[in-house]
């Protein structure tokens, strides 16, 4: 069961666009797919300190690339049960 509102769905419009039609973001994410490659040969490499880290947490912990804090970063739902 997924609480939301009916039609929802039906009144998006979806668009495709490039990335480079936003600078920022395009950066952003050419900076977060350059630091996951690091990290990943770093990995394969028996690294001591990529390997002691495990995995990369910024989503997770609600950072973006640049480990700044992403304001309303959300990882647990409290959702009521049901009555």
């Amino acid at each position: 069961v997924v609480p939301i509102p009916r039609r929802l769905l039906d009144s998006l419009l979806p668009c495709k666009q490039s990335l480079d039609s936003d600078p920022d973001v395009a950066q952003a994410y050419r900076r977060w797919s350059a630091d996951r490659d690091e990290f990943h040969r770093l990995v394969a490499a028996g690294d001591p300190n990529a390997l002691e880290r495990g995995w990369q947490k910024d989503y997770f912990q609600g950072r973006d690339p640049g480990s700044q804090r992403v304001d309303e970063h959300q990882t647990k739902l409290t959702v009521r049960p049901f009555a």
